[in-house]
């Protein structure tokens, strides 16, 4: 599995899996481009987050929403992934945290998850 190293907060090296769809969209844009970097900004320079930033925010301009930060946005992942099963623990490597309470202040605990853990628990078998 292709993998992204990302370089956190702590400047420790990370190694995160990408899904093979986002591998192959990368593997594509890097064929296509004379830089060394797969995320390259248009000069061939590595992109960088300001960069990222910026196109983030024209985008959520665009379409009528609050600006989102990618920092947001890695929340907003967190708690989709929670709600597809994910467990904290696979959410804590994933993020590359530390300690699962730093994971734990991620998980937004939303309202439907509570109604879907309701309904799981109304669907049990409660003795005779």
């Amino acid at each position: 599995m292709n993998q992204i190293k990302p370089y956190p907060k702590g400047r420790d090296r990370a190694k995160v899996p990408l899904l093979p769809i986002l591998s192959t969209y990368l593997t594509t844009i890097k064929a296509s481009s004379r830089s060394t970097f797969v995320a390259a900004d248009v000069e061939g320079k590595m992109l960088r987050y300001e960069r990222i930033y910026k196109g983030v925010k024209a985008i959520s301009l665009e379409l009528g929403f609050t600006i989102v930060t990618l920092h947001e946005l890695r929340h907003s992942c967190t708690e989709l992934w929670l709600e597809q099963g994910v467990s904290v623990e696979d959410l804590r490597r994933l993020l590359n945290h530390k300690s699962a309470k730093t994971t734990e202040r991620y998980i937004q605990r939303t309202d439907r998850r509570l109604h879907e853990i309701a309904s799981k628990l109304g669907d049990l078998k409660w003795g005779d």
